[in-house]
Protein backbone atom coordinates (compact mmCIF):
# COMPACT_ATOMS: atom_id res chain seq x y z
CA UNK A 1 0.00 0.00 0.00
CA UNK A 2 1.37 3.42 -0.94
CA UNK A 3 2.10 6.05 1.67
CA UNK A 4 -0.76 8.22 0.38
CA UNK A 5 -3.23 5.35 0.82
CA UNK A 6 -1.92 4.71 4.33
CA UNK A 7 -2.46 8.37 5.26
CA UNK A 8 -6.01 8.33 3.90
CA UNK A 9 -6.83 4.97 5.50
CA UNK A 10 -5.57 6.07 8.90
CA UNK A 11 -7.43 9.37 8.59
CA UNK A 12 -10.67 7.51 7.84
CA UNK A 13 -10.06 5.04 10.66
CA UNK A 14 -9.41 7.80 13.22
CA UNK A 15 -12.48 9.76 12.13
CA UNK A 16 -14.74 6.70 12.39
CA UNK A 17 -13.41 5.87 15.86
CA UNK A 18 -14.07 9.44 16.96
CA UNK A 19 -17.65 9.66 15.71
CA UNK A 20 -18.52 6.22 17.08
CA UNK A 21 -17.58 7.47 20.54
CA UNK A 22 -20.47 9.77 21.41
CA UNK A 23 -18.84 10.89 24.62
CA UNK A 24 -15.79 12.09 22.66
CA UNK A 25 -18.02 14.10 20.32
CA UNK A 26 -19.85 15.60 23.29
CA UNK A 27 -16.68 16.55 25.15
CA UNK A 28 -15.28 18.19 22.02
CA UNK A 29 -18.25 20.56 22.21
CA UNK A 30 -18.08 20.91 25.99
CA UNK A 31 -15.82 23.98 26.03
CA UNK A 32 -18.17 25.85 23.71
CA UNK A 33 -21.23 24.69 25.66
CA UNK A 34 -19.80 25.91 28.97
CA UNK A 35 -18.88 29.33 27.57
CA UNK A 36 -22.29 29.73 25.92
CA UNK A 37 -24.09 28.77 29.14
CA UNK A 38 -21.99 31.14 31.26
CA UNK A 39 -22.55 33.96 28.78
CA UNK A 40 -26.29 33.54 28.38
CA UNK A 41 -26.98 32.92 32.08
CA UNK A 42 -24.56 35.37 33.73
CA UNK A 43 -22.22 37.45 31.60
CA UNK A 44 -24.46 38.90 28.89
CA UNK A 45 -26.67 41.02 31.14
CA UNK A 46 -23.66 42.29 33.09
CA UNK A 47 -21.81 43.45 29.97
CA UNK A 48 -24.92 45.02 28.45
CA UNK A 49 -25.70 46.72 31.76
CA UNK A 50 -22.26 48.33 31.79
CA UNK A 51 -22.73 49.63 28.24
CA UNK A 52 -26.15 51.07 28.88
CA UNK A 53 -28.41 51.77 25.93
CA UNK A 54 -25.66 52.61 23.46
CA UNK A 55 -26.64 51.78 19.87
CA UNK A 56 -25.04 48.58 18.61
CA UNK A 57 -24.01 47.43 22.11
CA UNK A 58 -25.99 44.18 21.91
CA UNK A 59 -24.52 43.24 18.54
CA UNK A 60 -20.99 44.05 19.73
CA UNK A 61 -21.21 42.03 22.95
CA UNK A 62 -22.89 39.05 21.29
CA UNK A 63 -20.39 39.07 18.42
CA UNK A 64 -17.48 39.41 20.86
CA UNK A 65 -18.55 36.36 22.82
CA UNK A 66 -19.45 34.17 19.83
CA UNK A 67 -16.02 34.88 18.33
CA UNK A 68 -14.42 33.64 21.53
CA UNK A 69 -16.58 30.51 21.52
CA UNK A 70 -15.49 29.61 17.98
CA UNK A 71 -11.82 30.30 18.70
CA UNK A 72 -11.87 28.13 21.82
CA UNK A 73 -13.58 25.30 19.92
CA UNK A 74 -10.71 25.03 17.44
CA UNK A 75 -8.45 24.10 20.35
CA UNK A 76 -10.76 21.93 22.45
CA UNK A 77 -11.99 19.78 19.56
CA UNK A 78 -8.49 18.98 18.33
CA UNK A 79 -7.46 18.25 21.91
CA UNK A 80 -10.27 15.76 22.45
CA UNK A 81 -9.67 14.09 19.09
CA UNK A 82 -5.98 13.50 19.78
CA UNK A 83 -7.00 11.21 22.63
CA UNK A 84 -7.12 8.51 19.93
CA UNK A 85 -3.40 8.95 19.24
CA UNK A 86 -2.54 8.78 22.94
CA UNK A 87 -4.70 5.66 23.24
CA UNK A 88 -2.96 4.05 20.26
CA UNK A 89 0.42 4.78 21.85
CA UNK A 90 -0.58 3.41 25.26
CA UNK A 91 -2.00 0.19 23.78
CA UNK A 92 0.90 -0.38 21.38
CA UNK A 93 -1.13 0.16 18.22
CA UNK A 94 1.28 2.87 17.07
CA UNK A 95 4.19 0.45 17.42
CA UNK A 96 2.35 -2.02 15.19
CA UNK A 97 1.81 0.72 12.61
CA UNK A 98 5.41 1.85 12.73
CA UNK A 99 6.78 -1.70 12.35
CA UNK A 100 5.02 -2.14 9.00
CA UNK A 101 6.91 -1.67 5.69
CA UNK A 102 5.26 1.72 5.16
CA UNK A 103 7.31 4.78 6.09
CA UNK A 104 6.59 5.88 9.69
CA UNK A 105 5.96 9.45 8.48
CA UNK A 106 2.82 8.24 6.69
CA UNK A 107 1.23 7.26 9.99
CA UNK A 108 2.20 10.57 11.59
CA UNK A 109 0.61 12.44 8.68
CA UNK A 110 -2.53 10.33 9.12
CA UNK A 111 -2.95 11.56 12.69
CA UNK A 112 -2.19 15.13 11.69
CA UNK A 113 -4.65 15.17 8.78
CA UNK A 114 -7.46 13.53 10.74
CA UNK A 115 -6.96 15.96 13.65
CA UNK A 116 -7.17 18.94 11.31
CA UNK A 117 -10.23 17.69 9.41
CA UNK A 118 -12.20 16.77 12.53
CA UNK A 119 -11.23 20.02 14.22
CA UNK A 120 -12.31 21.99 11.15
CA UNK A 121 -15.63 20.14 10.87
CA UNK A 122 -16.50 20.61 14.53
CA UNK A 123 -15.44 24.28 14.48
CA UNK A 124 -17.62 24.91 11.43
CA UNK A 125 -20.55 23.32 13.27
CA UNK A 126 -20.00 25.58 16.29
CA UNK A 127 -19.63 28.62 14.02
CA UNK A 128 -22.97 27.77 12.41
CA UNK A 129 -24.57 27.62 15.88
CA UNK A 130 -22.91 30.91 16.86
CA UNK A 131 -24.14 32.64 13.71
CA UNK A 132 -27.64 31.26 14.22
CA UNK A 133 -27.61 32.74 17.72
CA UNK A 134 -26.38 36.12 16.45
CA UNK A 135 -29.04 36.25 13.74
CA UNK A 136 -31.73 35.28 16.27
CA UNK A 137 -30.62 38.29 18.35
CA UNK A 138 -31.05 40.58 15.35
CA UNK A 139 -27.40 40.90 14.34
CA UNK A 140 -26.63 41.90 10.75
CA UNK A 141 -23.41 40.32 9.49
CA UNK A 142 -22.43 40.84 5.83
CA UNK A 143 -22.02 37.68 3.75
CA UNK A 144 -18.43 38.74 3.04
CA UNK A 145 -17.66 38.71 6.76
CA UNK A 146 -19.11 35.21 7.12
CA UNK A 147 -16.96 33.91 4.27
CA UNK A 148 -13.88 35.55 5.77
CA UNK A 149 -14.71 34.01 9.15
CA UNK A 150 -14.90 30.55 7.56
CA UNK A 151 -11.52 31.24 5.94
CA UNK A 152 -10.02 32.18 9.32
CA UNK A 153 -10.99 28.76 10.68
CA UNK A 154 -8.49 27.00 8.41
CA UNK A 155 -5.30 28.56 9.86
CA UNK A 156 -6.89 28.64 13.32
CA UNK A 157 -7.64 24.91 13.39
CA UNK A 158 -4.34 24.12 11.68
CA UNK A 159 -2.31 25.94 14.35
CA UNK A 160 -4.42 24.43 17.16
CA UNK A 161 -3.95 20.95 15.68
CA UNK A 162 -0.19 21.46 15.51
CA UNK A 163 0.18 22.74 19.07
CA UNK A 164 -2.05 20.04 20.56
CA UNK A 165 -0.28 17.37 18.48
CA UNK A 166 3.06 18.55 19.83
CA UNK A 167 1.84 18.58 23.44
CA UNK A 168 0.16 15.18 23.05
CA UNK A 169 3.45 13.73 21.78
CA UNK A 170 4.81 13.98 25.34
CA UNK A 171 1.93 12.07 26.97
CA UNK A 172 1.75 8.28 26.99
CA UNK A 173 -1.36 7.40 29.01
CA UNK A 174 -5.04 8.22 28.54
CA UNK A 175 -5.48 9.21 32.19
CA UNK A 176 -2.68 11.76 32.03
CA UNK A 177 -3.96 13.14 28.74
CA UNK A 178 -7.51 13.40 30.08
CA UNK A 179 -6.30 15.55 32.97
CA UNK A 180 -4.14 17.64 30.67
CA UNK A 181 -7.02 18.20 28.27
CA UNK A 182 -9.29 19.32 31.11
CA UNK A 183 -6.74 21.96 32.11
CA UNK A 184 -6.41 23.18 28.52
CA UNK A 185 -10.18 23.42 28.09
CA UNK A 186 -10.52 25.40 31.32
CA UNK A 187 -7.71 27.80 30.45
CA UNK A 188 -8.77 28.60 26.89
CA UNK A 189 -11.66 30.82 27.89
CA UNK A 190 -9.26 32.99 29.87
CA UNK A 191 -6.26 33.08 27.53
CA UNK A 192 -8.40 34.10 24.55
CA UNK A 193 -10.00 36.92 26.53
CA UNK A 194 -13.43 35.31 26.38
CA UNK A 195 -14.32 35.10 30.08
CA UNK A 196 -12.54 38.35 30.95
CA UNK A 197 -11.81 41.27 28.58
CA UNK A 198 -8.14 41.35 27.60
CA UNK A 199 -7.77 45.00 28.53
CA UNK A 200 -8.31 44.46 32.27
CA UNK A 201 -5.57 41.81 32.52
CA UNK A 202 -2.08 42.73 33.79
CA UNK A 203 0.31 43.94 31.08
CA UNK A 204 2.48 40.82 31.17
CA UNK A 205 -0.58 38.59 30.80
CA UNK A 206 -1.82 40.72 27.90
CA UNK A 207 1.48 40.09 26.15
CA UNK A 208 1.04 36.34 26.58
CA UNK A 209 -2.54 36.50 25.30
CA UNK A 210 -1.43 38.61 22.34
CA UNK A 211 1.14 36.02 21.32
CA UNK A 212 -1.21 33.02 21.20
CA UNK A 213 -2.63 31.81 17.84
CA UNK A 214 -6.07 31.14 19.35
CA UNK A 215 -6.19 34.75 20.56
CA UNK A 216 -5.32 35.96 17.06
CA UNK A 217 -8.23 33.95 15.66
CA UNK A 218 -10.56 35.37 18.31
CA UNK A 219 -9.38 38.92 17.54
CA UNK A 220 -10.10 38.58 13.83
CA UNK A 221 -13.46 36.88 14.38
CA UNK A 222 -14.54 39.59 16.81
CA UNK A 223 -14.11 42.21 14.13
CA UNK A 224 -15.98 40.11 11.59
CA UNK A 225 -18.89 39.33 13.92
CA UNK A 226 -19.40 42.69 15.61
CA UNK A 227 -16.60 45.16 14.97
CA UNK A 228 -18.59 47.21 12.46
CA UNK A 229 -20.88 48.40 15.25
CA UNK A 230 -18.17 49.95 17.43
CA UNK A 231 -17.97 53.19 15.42
CA UNK A 232 -21.75 53.49 15.63
CA UNK A 233 -21.77 53.01 19.39
CA UNK A 234 -19.21 55.78 19.92
CA UNK A 235 -20.46 58.04 17.10
CA UNK A 236 -17.10 57.86 15.33
CA UNK A 237 -15.06 59.12 18.32
CA UNK A 238 -11.66 57.66 17.33
CA UNK A 239 -10.18 57.83 20.84
CA UNK A 240 -13.17 56.11 22.47
CA UNK A 241 -13.29 53.51 19.67
CA UNK A 242 -9.61 52.56 20.12
CA UNK A 243 -9.90 52.43 23.90
CA UNK A 244 -12.88 50.10 23.64
CA UNK A 245 -11.18 47.91 21.03
CA UNK A 246 -8.11 47.60 23.27
CA UNK A 247 -10.24 46.76 26.30
CA UNK A 248 -12.32 44.06 24.62
CA UNK A 249 -9.58 42.38 22.62
CA UNK A 250 -10.56 43.65 19.19
CA UNK A 251 -6.95 44.87 19.21
CA UNK A 252 -4.10 42.74 20.58
CA UNK A 253 -0.60 43.83 21.49
CA UNK A 254 2.73 42.20 22.26
CA UNK A 255 5.19 44.49 24.01
CA UNK A 256 3.20 47.53 22.89
CA UNK A 257 3.25 46.39 19.25
CA UNK A 258 -0.19 46.02 17.73
CA UNK A 259 -0.95 42.72 15.97
CA UNK A 260 -2.63 43.33 12.61
CA UNK A 261 -5.04 40.69 11.25
CA UNK A 262 -2.63 39.59 8.51
CA UNK A 263 0.07 39.15 11.16
CA UNK A 264 -2.27 36.92 13.14
CA UNK A 265 -2.91 34.74 10.09
CA UNK A 266 0.82 34.53 9.36
CA UNK A 267 1.56 33.65 12.99
CA UNK A 268 -1.02 30.84 12.91
CA UNK A 269 0.47 29.35 9.74
CA UNK A 270 4.06 29.61 10.99
CA UNK A 271 3.03 28.09 14.32
CA UNK A 272 1.37 25.18 12.50
CA UNK A 273 4.53 24.34 10.56
CA UNK A 274 6.86 24.69 13.54
CA UNK A 275 4.81 22.61 15.97
CA UNK A 276 3.99 19.87 13.47
CA UNK A 277 7.71 19.48 12.81
CA UNK A 278 8.52 19.49 16.54
CA UNK A 279 5.74 17.02 17.34
CA UNK A 280 6.76 14.66 14.55
CA UNK A 281 10.40 14.84 15.64
CA UNK A 282 9.45 14.16 19.26
CA UNK A 283 7.41 11.06 18.41
CA UNK A 284 10.08 9.55 16.18
CA UNK A 285 12.85 10.50 18.62
CA UNK A 286 11.14 8.57 21.40
CA UNK A 287 10.92 5.50 19.20
CA UNK A 288 14.59 5.66 18.18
Amino acid sequence: MSSANVVLSLTKRNALLFFRDRSAVFFSFLGAIIILALYILFLRDNYLGEMGSNPGATAIVDGWMMAGVVAVTSVTTTGVFLQCMVNDRSTGVVDDFMSSPTKPMAFTLGYILSTFLIGLLMSLAVMAIALAYLFSMGAVIPAENILLAVGVLFPSVLSASAIMFFLASFIKTEAAYGGFNTIIGTMMGFVTGTYIPVGILPGSVQNVVGSLPASHAAMILRDLFGGDNINTMFSGDAVAVNEFRDLMGFNLYVGGFRIEPWMGIAAMLITAVVFFVLGTYNIHRKRA
